[in-house]
């Protein structure tokens, strides 16, 4: 499985200045890294350029903010750069790729954990019924639901304690639109974006 870096770019002037200089020393001590995009001499000259328009923030000079914003984007834009570099050579030796990208104060992306659909429509039985399912909004939860072949005109089915429902009679080659909304003890929701569904 394929390595992928993560920088987390921190928000904090201070911080952002931390992690630049801790993966510039990183960098220039590993064997891994012949030829950094950028130069470190590009990384360090733009680290030296934020450091010290931050001073100048610090001495409330006018104007120092905005210049001190446009040199922290340029540091900003030199990390992402580089962590694409980082990525290069991750990528190109794969058995080591977690130990190279944490050798530079890099994190390792973790994998996304896929969380359950809002709502999804599936084919039921018999052939022309399809089951409605919601994700579950806790207890004591009152589930609407209506459908619609034009989003314009909507036909409304008996609202259910459970989180799904089943339509039958549906006809085929014809698109159908569901929607459901959720009642609880804190009011009414909005009826959610629409699931396409038809039958070939």
């Amino acid at each position: 499985m394929t390595q992928l870096v993560a920088i987390n770019l921190p928000k904090a002037t201070g911080k952002i200045l931390a992690l630049a200089r801790s993966t510039l020393d990183r960098i220039q001590a590993s064997p891994f890294f012949p030829a950094p995009t950028p130069p470190l001499s590009t990384l360090r000259a733009d680290i030296d350029a934020v450091a010290a328009a931050e001073a100048h923030v610090r001495s409330r000079t006018k104007g120092a903010r905005e210049a001190r914003d446009a040199k922290l984007a340029v540091l900003r834009q030199d990390l992402r750069q580089l962590a694409g570099y980082v990525q290069s050579i991750a990528d190109a030796n794969s058995a080591n790729a977690a130990e190279i990208i944490e050798s530079t104060g890099f994190f390792v992306k973790r994998p996304s954990i896929r969380t359950k659909a809002d709502f999804k429509v599936v084919r039921g039985r018999p052939y022309g019924s399809a089951t409605l399912l919601a994700k579950c909004a806790g207890d004591r939860v009152l589930y609407a639901w209506r459908y619609s072949t034009d989003q314009t005109t909507w036909s409304s089915l008996p609202s259910t304690m459970q989180s799904s429902t089943t339509l039958s009679g549906l006809a085929p080659l014809t698109v159908y639109f569901f929607q459901h909304r959720v009642l609880t003890i804190h009011g009414q929701g909005d009826w959610g974006p629409s699931f396409t569904f038809s039958f070939t």
